[in-house]
């Protein structure tokens, strides 16, 4: 049975050390089934880096390329990211 939505985003938003061990294998799996979910998980981790610690505009700006160039080569539906455009995220 494959996980919702809810439970998929809680396993990419959860720190990776305060995963507990009996979900790590399913983030693996999905990870593996999904690279466009395995690289979300890496993004997510590289912008809490930028806000944990106080990076600064220029690692966020670096930050934010990084995500549109993964929306761009993404095969997930535009439409899909539609919610995550870069003007609502830097206002």
């Amino acid at each position: 049975m494959a996980p919702k939505a809810r439970e998929v985003s809680r396993l990419i938003l959860t720190h990776p050390d305060a995963l507990p061990e009996p979900d790590r294998a399913p983030l693996k799996e999905l990870a593996s089934r999904c690279p466009e979910l395995a690289h979300l998980r890496s993004l997510v981790e590289a912008f809490a880096e930028v806000l944990i610690n106080c990076q600064g505009e220029d690692r966020l700006d670096n930050w934010l390329n990084s995500a549109k160039t993964s929306v761009r080569n993404s095969t997930v539906s535009p439409a899909a990211w539609a919610a995550t455009s870069t003007s609502s995220a830097r206002a």
